[in-house]
């Protein structure tokens, strides 16, 4: 089942929060919410549109 765009922008904020708060392993906050195929891509691109400084699509946070 695909996600809606308001669920991909809700998962997104959730991952901005998590990252900024230390976590900065994105595919692990992916994958913690189980989102695999289309849904990831959905909230991937949410959390580039909203969040463009949070390193998407498999980039690593530099320290």
């Amino acid at each position: 089942m695909i996600i809606t765009d308001y669920m991909a922008r809700v998962f997104a904020r959730a991952i901005a929060i998590r990252y900024k708060a230390g976590e900065t392993d994105v595919n692990a906050l992916l994958d913690g919410y189980n989102l695999q195929g289309d849904n990831r891509t959905l909230v991937l691109a949410q959390l580039a549109a909203l969040y463009p400084e949070i390193p998407h699509g498999g980039e690593q946070a530099t320290a």
